[in-house]
């Protein structure tokens, strides 16, 4: 019993420690003054529907085919957190060919290929935000969509793009830059599912009751032109800190 005991004990120090570590304030920048979201600078990435911002459990893991596989979440923080902090990064691509050619090469652009990466000090090496193909063993795991996961390995499987929240002009949007702290859509590149997360899926962690992270478009409506809105389980903003 007194073994058991320790080892209960052990294990709250753990999840205490690791509670703490991801808990950690970070500061976000502000928009510069034309408002546009840049690359390069630590946001949170608020849903919607959920009103929580995306985040992550490095203890909630799974490895598939080798690849080690962390578990994202939304959840609702009162200030900004290490584990609910993000870094876009670019990804060159002569399919940008679509962006004028004097534009400011920090400033994000709808249908730009880009990364997202964790801030700085949460993991020793940074991890991406990813997905992939459904497959029998690969599904979210309460709404079995798309899964969502954070990997250190990269590729194709990491590219996401942005897309305009509102559909009908969205074609017209593509090579025009991204608005901080305003709704769009964050795609997966090799899928073209766009990323989502829903009240109705609560997944329970060491951090409290929290919601599923998938990709999986939701629709106000079915449509065959392809062009129906979203609903606000689509719809993320890229959050900063206030303006100066």
């Amino acid at each position: 019993l007194k073994q058991a005991r320790d080892n209960g004990s052990t294990l709250s120090q753990s999840i205490l420690a690791k509670v703490k570590h991801h808990r950690q304030a970070i500061d976000l920048q502000p928009p510069a003054e034309d408002g546009f979201l840049r690359f390069g600078m630590p946001i949170a990435l608020q849903n919607a529907e959920t009103g929580g911002c995306l985040a992550t459990d490095l203890d909630d893991k799974a490895v598939v085919d080798g690849d080690e596989r962390y578990a994202c979440t939304t959840t609702r923080v009162a200030q900004p957190q290490l584990r609910a902090a993000w870094i876009l990064l670019p990804v060159p691509s002569k399919e940008d060919a679509f962006i004028p050619a004097e534009h400011d090469p920090d400033v994000v652009h709808y249908g730009q290929r880009f990364v997202v990466q964790t801030a700085d000090g949460l993991a020793p090496e940074p991890l991406f935000l990813c997905s992939a193909n459904k497959t029998y063993s690969t599904l979210s795991r309460v709404t079995s969509n798309q899964d969502v996961f954070l990997s250190g390995d990269g590729g194709n499987k990491a590219l996401w793009f942005a897309a305009h929240a509102n559909a009908e002009y969205r074609p017209d949007m593509i090579g025009k830059p991204v608005k901080a702290n305003s709704l769009t859509l964050f795609v997966h590149q090799g899928t073209n599912v766009p990323l989502a997360s829903t009240t109705g899926a609560r997944v329970s962690n060491d951090f409290g009751a929290e919601h599923e992270v998938c990709c999986q478009r939701y629709l106000k409506v079915q449509s065959k032109s392809g062009n129906a809105p979203e609903t606000a389980a689509n719809l993320w903003a890229p959050v900063t800190a206030p303006a100066e």
